[in-house]
């Protein structure tokens, strides 16, 4: 030290690090990677938003087409068997409703060329029974007076509207079948007969058989009556069933809506879906179309 200070040497000393800026630093480099790793998390969150959303459009898109051909097939079956019907209605005479003249009947319902896929046509006369058959001749006399094919047309005088059933079996061939149905009505609206027409269960099926939607999927073709005609749920087709008033769809085309998406609970069986519904323009039935939330996922 004492060679230092002759030669003007400057002693080496070691200045101690102030605590106060020691612990600012640290904090400071604790912020920036908190701050870092919370906008990389963000970054993932939006991302997953992103990546879910489109998820769900998609979904939207493909149960919209499944929708809209279901609909196109049905509005299509029924403007065939309307027709129809209404050419049969307008061939029929009022006092040509009778048992006398079931085979002259007979003869007029067996020239009509029908698809594979449907039955009939058949005649009722004014109090619901049976009195004439396209497929035999003499028809067992059977009364369908308390079926809706029948009855919503005694009971809506004056008006003439097609009307399509719940799935039944036919009274003759026994197989399973929807009916659809016109009043016969005379000049002064009142009621002297009922014809019908009727599309095998099978011919519908098939067309939901092939809709793949897998264990995961639900379409179903319902009228505004609540109830179901024809459903694929979870890969197993029923019909015919009631199902509760679900106001995830059911209100909305209540309310004229004829084109929608839901996101919610199904009243079906309690899971929640994702999917869209298709009115019809020209008959009073819908389709739903979706698919569960955990199929999503």
């Amino acid at each position: 030290g004492r060679h230092a200070l002759q030669l003007g040497w400057t002693p080496l000393t070691t200045t101690p690090v102030h605590p106060v800026r020691a612990r600012f630093s640290r904090i400071s480099t604790a912020l920036g990677c908190a701050g870092f790793s919370a906008f990389v998390m963000l970054l993932c969150i939006l991302g997953g938003i992103h990546f879910k959303r489109g998820v769900e459009q998609e979904f939207y898109r493909e149960t919209a087409n499944i929708a809209e051909i279901l609909m196109v097939a049905f509005e299509e079956d029924t403007a065939t068997a309307d027709a129809i019907l209404t050419r049969l209605a307008s061939d029929i005479a009022p006092d040509a409703v009778s048992q006398t003249h079931e085979t002259e009947l007979h003869r007029l319902l067996a020239g009509y060329t029908l698809q594979p896929s449907m039955i009939g046509p058949a005649i009722l006369d004014r109090d619901g029974t049976l009195i004439a058959s396209a497929r035999v001749d003499p028809v067992p006399k059977i009364s369908l007076r308390d079926r809706s094919t029948y009855r919503v047309h005694a009971e809506t005088p004056n008006k003439s509207e097609l009307y399509i059933g719940t799935p039944m079996r036919g009274p003759i061939t026994q197989e399973w079948a929807i009916q659809f149905s016109r009043p016969l009505r005379d000049r002064s609206g009142a009621l002297y007969g009922v014809v019908l027409l009727s599309y095998r269960l099978s011919h519908f099926i098939a067309l939901y058989e092939k809709l793949k939607l897998s264990a995961r999927g639900v379409a179903a073709l319902t009228g505004r009556d609540g109830v179901v005609r024809i459903r694929s749920l979870n890969g197993e087709i029923g019909y015919g069933s009631a199902v509760s008033k679900n106001p995830l769809v059911y209100n909305r085309v209540l309310a004229e809506e004829k084109l929608g998406e839901f996101y919610g609970l199904s009243a079906i069986d309690g899971v929640t879906r994702i999917g869209t519904f298709v009115a019809s323009k020209t008959t009073p039935f819908y389709v739903t179309v979706g698919y569960d939330v955990g199929y999503l996922r």
